[in-house]
């Protein structure tokens, strides 16, 4: 939603002499939004990771994600490649 409002928002002001500077702007907003998204998917995703591996009372049973914790794990990968995509095209752009 907000990349298309600031898409819109970039196709209305490129006739711009200041274009470059608008997507720099644009890919910045856009890879701070990412960034903070991506940060509260991970956030949500930790579980159990306290210091009672550091006293033996870790359990490492492999476990299969089902539900939303399946959900969430899909949503991060896609968050973090769209975050790569984005970094990559404002390097190239």
């Amino acid at each position: 939603m907000v990349y298309l409002i600031l898409l819109k928002i970039l196709q209305i002001t490129s006739a711009n002499p200041d274009d470059s500077r608008m997507k720099e702007t644009f890919f910045n907003i856009l890879q701070m939004v990412l960034a903070t998204v991506l940060i509260g998917a991970i956030i949500l995703q930790q579980k159990g990771t306290g210091l009672s591996g550091v006293f033996g009372g870790s359990s490492n049973i492999y476990s299969t994600k089902r539900g939303i914790e399946k959900i969430l794990h899909y949503i991060t990968i896609a968050l973090s490649a769209a975050f790569f995509g984005v970094s990559l095209a404002r390097l190239f752009l």
